[in-house]
């Protein structure tokens, strides 16, 4: 069973922001010891302030969050339009990960996973890192785009989709 959370916050200070992602990640049981992907959506290089990515008060939180209840969060992402390192440094997530020593990496070694029943012919392939955690916390941005409504957690997990081909996928369903 996937556990969703949805809970609105009036800024990103701490004093607010730590008690609501505490309470959003007791809903769930993490893994002491655990590997945890902290998988924030990292589409491209831009500041905080231009809302395109998660905001990194937001993956401090959670990932300081999962230090305490003693996992290895790891933040990771397959951005769709730039480099990894320069969205890394310009969306603040980077600085998180080094200022809390948590690993920061781009999520670009790739696995076969096998086609859903009843489906033909699909070649899909996610990122290895991303299967191989213990448990998964999806950072969505809430924000629309040309091609969805809305976008949130599910559409943020295109990201394990490792480099460019998440682009075809967006028209290929």
């Amino acid at each position: 069973m996937t556990t969703v959370a949805f809970f609105h916050c009036e800024d990103y200070a701490p004093a607010r922001l730590d008690p609501i992602v505490r309470e959003c990640l007791s809903l769930r049981a993490f893994p002491r010891g655990g590997r945890v992907l902290v998988k924030p959506n990292m589409l491209a290089a831009r500041a905080p302030e231009k809302c395109v990515t998660t905001h990194p008060a937001v993956v401090d939180a959670v990932c300081r969050a999962l230090l305490d209840l003693g996992c290895r969060p790891v933040i990771g992402d397959s951005p769709g339009i730039e480099p990894f390192a320069l969205v890394a440094k310009a969306s603040g997530i980077g600085e998180v990960g080094a200022r809390l020593g948590v690993p920061v990496q781009e999520l670009g070694r790739s696995t076969l996973c096998p086609p859903a029943p009843g489906r033909v012919n699909r070649r899909l392939e996610l990122s290895a890192d991303a299967l191989e955690a213990d448990a998964v916390v999806s950072l969505p941005k809430m924000k629309t785009h040309c091609q969805m409504q809305l976008s949130l957690a599910v559409k943020n997990l295109f990201g394990t989709v490792v480099g460019t081909r998440k682009a075809h996928w967006h028209y290929d369903v």
